[in-house]
């Protein structure tokens, strides 16, 4: 009988307050709140992938703190968003970038600047193969057991940052 009474006793915090309480503050709202992306695509393409890993990393220790049971499941979100973000600030680039390459190819047809839309896409493309392969043998190395979505994630946000920034480093200057 004691021992079914410090049983109860235990549970009785958690059977009391229920567990989509705690965690209704944490939305996709909030994860777009505490990652930045934004703030991270000025810099050079290593610094952009570095600052994005300590948003994913700051957002994590705050939901560790606030979250201690769950923050563990609750931190995937984390890379999950950073990811959304950066492919997101990815392809806004992107698109800027082809336009801009029509608008040169078009003010210079006939010229050696023909085919670079071409050569833009296969780039990309092949950009794409690189980075998720890459991602995915972080994981198979390295991650086995600790949230392999959440790494990959983590990984495609990081080179995908640092592709905006290699992007701008190597052609952002023809494009002005």
């Amino acid at each position: 009988m004691k021992a079914l009474l410090t049983i109860l006793l235990l549970l009785a915090p958690a059977l009391l307050i229920p567990a989509s309480a705690a965690r209704s503050e944490i939305s996709e709202a909030w994860y777009r709140e505490v990652i930045r992306a934004s703030g991270c695509e000025t810099g050079a393409a290593e610094a952009a992938g570095a600052c994005i890993v300590s948003q994913i990393n700051a957002c994590r220790e705050t939901l560790m703190q606030t979250e201690p049971e769950a923050g563990y499941f609750l931190s995937h979100g984390c890379a999950h968003e950073a990811f959304t973000q950066a492919d997101r600030l990815l392809n806004q680039f992107y698109k800027t970038v082809l336009v801009r390459t029509k608008q040169i190819e078009a003010e210079f047809a006939g010229s050696a600047y023909q085919g670079q839309e071409a050569l833009l896409r296969k780039s990309q493309r092949a950009w794409l193969e690189v980075r998720d392969s890459t991602c995915e043998l972080n994981v198979s190395y390295g991650a086995l057991m600790s949230g392999s979505s959440a790494t990959i994630s983590e990984c495609k946000a990081r080179l995908t940052m640092q592709r905006i920034g290699d992007l701008r480093t190597e052609i952002g200057h023809y494009l002005q």
